[in-house]
């Protein structure tokens, strides 16, 4: 399993890498929202 941002539903989803059958990378980088992004998925798992 993956756990990521998917930009389509704008939330934390996992996927199952079995299932994939195709990745693309796109030019948008995550760096800036790296830590944001972790506190949010944090908060959320904590309920």
């Amino acid at each position: 399993m993956l756990l990521a941002w998917c930009c389509l539903r704008q939330g934390f989803r996992r996927f199952h890498l079995d299932a994939m059958s195709e990745v693309t990378a796109t030019p948008e980088l995550f760096r800036p929202r790296r830590v944001p992004l972790l506190r949010l998925f944090l908060k959320q798992l904590r309920g």
